[in-house]
């Protein structure tokens, strides 16, 4: 059919640069896992063939009930072999959240961890279909020993095999927000490229094995927030298909002394996270430690996303991390990437830039015209998802068609 798929992607950048690493996951109590692209594709076909084994394939919804680390990159890309779809499942909720998750996103399988299969068996034993639990521990390794590391049949993949976001927390019980693969790719997980740095947009394989064989002028990504966070799951990933590495940390608290000994170990970048949260600790240890105790010279870009960072902490990330540019940035489960942080103005408030696919809607639901006044909701158009799962009222009223254009 054409078009770009997850994991056609994949796999082309697996035939291209083989041997390159793909992934690091560092814990603080020294375990290491180091996954080259090779073994890292063999490890994900195991796994998609005993997903298959269960009688998982296209359309079929496969929970991530897991914390960072291979798995969860495992699973993701396992569930994409067979055109199936990876939903996210928060590991912090407990059991009246996993039921509701497990059965509002038709879970037909999970992986998850060994402190939280109790849980996620509970919450599969209410579904009214089989949901086989497949635990991350010595069972899961010696599931993938039982299974060839040859890509499954599964005929030709499409762009339109979807790819699930479920979104909770600040709107009541999480939905499903469904996208195309080829939109998604181009909207958020690096597909559109950054012509500041020189990297072009993807239009079709040839450019994803140009790309991975050409070098990424900012290799390695430290993700620091849950690859079960939109955001965060979007950097590792633009990481990965481009044949760059992804970094994450395995340990469930956030030391910033661990992960500034990561940054400058692991020789990353970029580094991703999520507003002061992050931002915060990081700044006032490295301001107690003083400017030598980690190099950090390979740091180029630290991003947030997901919570603005807010101009003190903004301020002292600038002063500890001189030679890094710290990057605002903003977007949404429902509209990717949206707007990249340029400048502050003369009143301390963000500036960012958008481009054409950037609309202000106004209470009267018309599109406001740049110097006509108005104050309006900030929206996009273009590559956008398909639905909310299951919600065509919300759908409705989150995607309006104004003048023709959803």
């Amino acid at each position: 059919m054409g078009g770009l798929n997850f994991a056609d992607i994949f796999e082309t950048v697996v035939a291209t640069v083989p041997d390159q690493p793909a992934l690091v996951v560092r814990s603080s109590d020294g375990d290491e896992v180091r996954l080259s692209f090779a073994e890292l594709d063999a490890r994900a076909n195991r796994l998609a063939h005993a997903l298959a084994s269960h009688g998982i394939g296209r359309g079929d919804h496969v929970g991530c009930h897991l914390h960072d680390g291979n798995q969860y990159v495992e699973a993701t890309l396992a569930a994409f072999k067979l055109r199936a779809v990876p939903v996210n499942v928060n590991f912090r909720y407990v059991d009246d959240e996993l039921t509701y998750l497990f059965d509002n996103a038709d879970l037909k399988a999970v992986v998850t961890e060994p402190h939280l299969e109790d849980r996620a068996l509970r919450a599969a034993a209410t579904l009214d279909w089989p949901c086989p639990v497949v635990t991350a521990d010595e069972r899961y390794e010696a599931l993938l020993g039982d299974h060839p590391e040859h890509v499954p049949e599964v005929g030709e993949r499409s762009p339109d095999d979807l790819y699930g976001l479920w979104t909770g927390g600040t709107t009541g019980m999480p939905k499903g927000v469904m996208w195309r693969h080829e939109d998604i790719y181009l909207a958020a997980v690096g597909g559109i490229g950054n012509p500041g740095l020189g990297i072009e947009t993807i239009a079709d394989l040839d450019d994803v094995a140009a790309r991975a064989a050409g070098g990424n002028p900012v290799p390695g990504t430290l993700v620091l927030c849950p690859l079960m966070h939109g955001g965060g799951w979007w950097l590792a990933f633009s990481a990965i298909l481009s044949g760059s590495f992804a970094v994450v940390i395995r340990d469930l608290g956030f030391d910033p002394a661990f992960a500034l000994q990561v940054m400058a170990e692991e020789r990353v970048s970029i580094v991703m996270t999520i507003g002061d949260a992050y931002g915060r600790p990081l700044a006032e240890h490295l301001e107690s430690v003083g400017p030598d105790a980690y190099d950090l010279s390979s740091v180029a870009i630290y991003g947030s996303g997901g919570a603005i960072l807010s101009p003190t902490v903004k301020e002292a990330l600038a002063r500890v991390m001189p030679t890094t540019v710290i990057h605002d940035a903003f977007g949404a489960s429902e509209t990717g990437g949206q707007g990249r942080f340029i400048a502050t103005g003369a009143d301390g408030a963000p500036r960012f830039a958008m481009d054409a696919s950037n609309v202000v809607i106004a209470e009267d639901g018309t599109i406001c015209r740049p110097g006509d006044g108005r104050i309006g909701m900030l929206a996009t158009r273009g590559l956008i998802p398909l639905r909310y799962h299951k919600d065509g009222e919300k759908t409705a009223a989150t995607f309006p068609v104004i003048d023709g254009v959803r």
